[in-house]
C-alpha cells in the first residue's frame, strides 16, 4: 500500500507531454529548500524502468493508499489537483481562498470558499494534456471512493439543497453520481447522494446527521465519505467534530449500475445549476478503481491536514544507471523558473501598466519601475516568466521608489523580500502557486519534543558566518531606460516651441517621434543647427533641440537611457559590534535607484536597515529528526520545539533549547526554514530557526547575480549613430 508515489512523464522536444506512467519507488529522498535553494529529489527505481534526462517526475507523498487516487484538491489559494494528472480548475464566479481563523482541524489552513449564489469549480478530463491516459480519469463504472471535508456557512433556509460534487450526464442514457448536503433545521443536517444509470435517477440516498444520533450540523467541520464496494454497495458515513468516521455510522444501498460518464467535474453546483454551495471546503478527495481501507480513511479523519500531497514536480537532470536499479536525480520545476533573467520587454503602450486593478504589470519597454508595490512587482515579474503561476501575497507590500527589473529572477524577488522587512519567505508549491508571507506567521500548532515519539532535536552549531553589524550598499550606475511625452501647445519650452528640457542626461538609445513620424539625430556641434524632420541633443545640459517647431496639438515622445548619479548607503549596529566585534560587508544592488527614503516609498536605506536587523546577531538553528513521513507542515510554518529536560513549560510556551537557553523570539514558534522527507526509512528532517549559511545563500547569490548586471559609469559627450 503505498504512501508514495511517483509519475514519469516523457515529453517531446519542445517540452510537450506524451506520456505518463506511474513509477513504484524503491528509496527517495525529496527536500523542500523554501526560499534558501531549488527543490531537489533523489528517487530510485527499478532497473527496467525506462527514464532520461529531460523526463518530468511528479512526487506525492500522502497518509493514506495512493494506488487509486485520482484527484486530490487541498484548496491553498488554488483549485489546483494534486494527483498528478493534470486535473486543473476553471474557476467560473471566482471564489475566494480564505485563511481559516477558527480553533479547529483547519485553523491556519486555506480552504475553498462558496457564497451560495455563483461560485464554483468546473474541471476538465485531461485529455490533451495526457493523449497517453484513459480519456476519463474519473471512472466511475466500479469501485470508487470520495472523501469531502466541509463545514457549511450559516444562514441557509430549511429543505435547502446544496451541491458539493457533481459528475452528472442528463442525456437520454446517460449516468452520473451528484452529492448535496440539506438543511432539515437548526440542529439536524443530511447529506444526501443521488445516482443516474442509462438515463434513470435513482431513489436518493440519505444519511441524517441528527444531533441526538451523531454530529448535528454541519456548520462544524466534517468529513463526508461516500463509496462503492466491490459488491455494488455504496455506501454513506460522516465523521464530524465528536464522532468519528466508522462503518457503524454508514447509511448504504446496492447501486450495481454504471455510473460513469465523460461530463465534466463540478464542485460547488449541480449539472442543473440550480443547487449552489454556500460552504466552505477544505480538501477534497476522489479514488477510482479501488476504494481505501477503513483504517486508511479513519487516517483521513484523525490526522492533521495537509497543505500539499505532490511535494515535487520537477526534471529529470541526472540518471545513475545501475545493474538492478536507476537513481534519478531532479530538480524542481517551481525553483528553475526562478533562475531565468528578466529584462525589459516590448509592448504596445511603451510604458508600465498601472496594476492597481489587473494585479498585473503586463510586458514592458522600460526596465525602470516607480512607485509600485513590492509585491507587484514580484507578481509581473513572475507572471512574465510563467503566465500559469498563481501569486498569492500575504504580506503587507512596501512601495519601491525606484526598482530596475534586470537580473535573475529568484535574486530579484529576494532583493524584494528584503525591502518588504527581510523576514519575508517566498515558496512554491508544485502546482504553480507562490506564497509570499511573513516567515512563522502560519502557526500550524505542532509540537515536536525531544524524546517524545523518536523524536530528535538537535542544537546546530552556532557561528558567525553570516553575521553583518556593519554594511553599505551600493546602487550602481546601470543604464536606465525611460519615456517622456512633450506637448507645443500649453508647455513651459522655448518660444517658438524648438527647446525642450529633458528629465535627465541622455546617454544613449535615443529615439524621438513627433505625432508618428521619427525623427533623426544630427550631431551635437553647436554651430550646426538641425533642419526640417532633424534634432539635436545636448547632453550636458539635458535639452532637446528640434529643426521644426512643434505645432497644435503635436506630441513629442522621447525614449531614452541615462545614469543615475553614484548611489551609496551605509548602516551599522553598535550593540552588535560592542558584542560581537565588527562584520562589514559591501553589496552592490544596481536595482534599487535611491538611496533615502522618498514619503512612504523605499530605496537603499531600507534595504540596509533590514539587512542589519536581519544578521546583526548570531542566530541559533535547529534540527528536527521525526521517525515518520510528516505531511502537515510546509516550509514558512510556525512550529514549537523543546527539550522536556530543560524546564519546558507547557502552559505558556517558553520554549527552551538544549543549552538551557530561552529561544529568541519564541513565545510563539520558530519557522521552518527547510523539509526533507525520506523513504522507505520513513523520517522527516525540518530545518528550524534561522540557517548559519543564510547570507551566502542569500546575500552571496545576489552580490554573484548583480555582477553579471553591472556596468561601469560612461558619460556620453557626442552625437548618436
Amino acid at each position: 500500500m503505498p504512501k508514495v508515489l511517483a509519475f514519469i512523464e516523457t515529453v517531446d522536444s519542445s517540452g510537450v507531454i506524451q506520456k505518463q506512467e506511474k513509477v513504484p519507488i524503491l528509496s527517495s529522498i525529496v527536500k523542500r529548500e523554501g526560499k534558501r535553494a531549488v527543490d531537489t529529489a533523489q528517487v530510485t527505481v527499478s532497473g527496467d524502468f525506462t527514464a532520461e534526462q529531460k523526463y518530468n517526475l511528479r512526487y506525492l507523498q500522502d497518509i493514506a493508499d495512493l494506488s487509486s487516487l485520482k484527484g486530490i484538491w487541498n484548496f491553498q489559494h488554488s483549485g489546483r489537483d494534486e494527483a498528478g494528472f493534470e486535473i486543473f480548475d476553471n474557476e467560473v464566479g471566482t471564489p475566494t481562498y480564505v485563511l481559516e481563523s477558527a480553533t479547529g482541524k483547519f485553523k491556519n489552513r486555506y480552504v475553498v470558499n462558496y457564497d451560495g449564489s455563483s461560485d464554483y469549480l468546473e474541471y476538465v478530463n485531461p485529455t490533451e494534456a495526457h493523449p497517453s491516459l484513459s480519456p476519463n480519469v474519473l471512472d466511475f463504472t466500479g469501485q470508487f471512493d470520495i472523501y469531502i471535508w466541509f463545514k457549511r456557512i450559516t444562514g441557509e433556509s430549511s429543505n435547502s439543497e446544496h451541491c458539493l460534487f457533481s459528475k452528472w450526464d442528463t442525456a437520454g442514457a446517460g449516468n452520473g453520481i451528484e452529492i448535496f448536503y440539506k438543511v432539515l433545521g437548526t440542529t439536524d443536517d443530511e447529506i444526501i447522494v443521488r445516482d443516474r444509470t442509462a438515463g434513470v435517477t435513482g431513489s436518493d440516498i440519505t444519511y441524517v446527521n441528527n444531533s441526538g444520533d451523531h454530529h448535528g450540523s454541519f456548520t462544524a467541520w466534517s468529513l463526508v465519505r461516500v463509496h462503492r464496494d466491490n459488491t455494488g454497495t455504496l455506501h454513506i458515513s460522516v465523521g464530524g467534530t465528536n464522532v468519528p468516521i466508522a462503518l457503524t455510522e454508514m447509511t448504504t444501498s446496492s447501486v450495481s449500475g454504471d455510473l460513469d460518464n465523460t461530463e465534466n467535474l463540478l464542485f460547488g453546483k449541480d449539472k442543473a445549476g440550480g443547487s449552489f454551495t454556500k460552504a466552505r471546503v477544505a480538501q477534497t478527495r476522489v479514488y477510482s478503481g479501488g476504494t481505501l481501507s477503513d483504517s486508511d480513511a479513519a487516517k483521513i479523519y484523525g490526522e492533521r491536514p495537509q497543505f500539499f500531497t505532490q511535494k515535487l514536480y520537477g526534471t529529470v537532470w541526472k540518471v545513475d544507471d545501475k545493474i538492478n536499479h536507476k537513481t534519478l536525480h531532479v530538480k524542481g520545476k517551481g525553483k528553475l523558473f526562478l533562475d531565468i533573467l528578466v529584462d525589459s520587454k516590448e509592448n504596445a503602450s511603451g510604458i508600465w501598466a498601472d496594476p492597481a486593478a489587473t494585479w498585473e504589470l503586463t510586458t514592458r519597454t522600460v526596465n525602470l519601475l516607480e512607485n509600485q508595490d513590492a509585491d507587484n512587482i514580484i507578481h509581473d515579474m513572475v507572471r512574465s516568466a510563467d503566465t500559469d503561476y498563481r501569486i498569492i501575497s500575504n504580506i503587507t507590500s512596501e512601495t519601491v521608489y525606484k526598482f530596475i527589473a534586470e537580473g535573475k529572477l529568484g535574486v530579484l524577488i529576494r532583493i524584494l523580500n528584503f525591502i518588504e522587512g527581510g523576514d519575508v519567505d517566498f515558496f512554491t508549491y508544485p502546482h504553480k502557486v507562490m506564497i509570499l508571507e511573513t516567515a512563522g506567521s502560519l502557526v500550524v500548532n505542532q509540537e515536536f519534543i525531544h524524546g517524545e515519539r523518536g523524536v530528535t532535536i538537535a542544537a546546530d552549531k552556532k557561528d558567525d558566518t553570516k553575521l553583518i553589524n556593519d554594511i553599505t550598499i551600493v546602487g550602481t550606475n546601470l543604464p536606465i531606460k525611460f519615456h517622456e511625452s512633450q506637448m507645443a501647445v500649453g508647455d513651459s519650452q522655448g518660444a517658438a516651441g524648438l527647446v525642450f528640457d529633458l528629465t535627465h542626461n541622455p546617454i544613449g538609445g535615443l529615439r524621438v517621434d513627433d505625432t508618428g513620424v521619427l525623427l533623426n539625430q544630427i550631431g551635437d556641434d553647436p554651430t550646426t543647427s538641425p533642419g526640417a524632420g532633424e534634432y539635436q541633443i545636448d547632453v550636458e545640459n539635458a535639452t532637446l533641440t528640434l529643426g521644426t517647431a512643434l505645432t497644435g496639438v503635436d506630441t513629442l515622445d522621447i525614449e531614452y537611457e541615462y545614469e543615475a548619479t553614484n548611489i551609496l548607503t551605509k548602516k551599522d549596529d553598535t550593540n552588535s559590534k560592542t558584542e560581537y566585534g565588527v562584520y562589514a560587508k559591501k553589496l552592490n544592488v544596481p536595482q534599487i535607484r535611491s538611496v533615502a527614503d522618498i514619503a512612504t516609498e523605499k530605496g537603499l536605506e531600507t534595504l540596509a536597515t533590514r539587512f542589519i536587523a536581519l544578521f546583526k546577531d548570531v542566530d541559533k538553528s535547529y534540527t528536527v529528526r521525526i521517525p515518520t513521513l510528516v505531511n502537515s507542515v510546509r516550509e514558512g510554518n510556525g512550529v514549537y520545539i523543546a527539550n522536556p529536560l530543560k524546564a519546558y513549560n507547557f502552559t505558556t510556551r517558553t520554549l527552551i533549547d538544549q543549552e538551557g537557553g530561552t529561544i529568541a523570539g519564541t513565545t510563539s514558534d520558530l519557522a521552518i526554514k527547510s523539509i526533507e522527507w525520506r523513504y522507505p526509512e520513513a523520517v522527516t528532517i525540518l530545518k528550524v530557526g534561522e540557517f548559519e549559511f543564510d547570507y551566502y545563500e542569500t546575500l552571496g547569490s545576489i552580490i554573484s547575480d548583480v555582477d553579471t548586471v553591472s556596468s561601469t559609469t560612461t558619460k556620453y559627450k557626442g552625437a548618436w549613430k
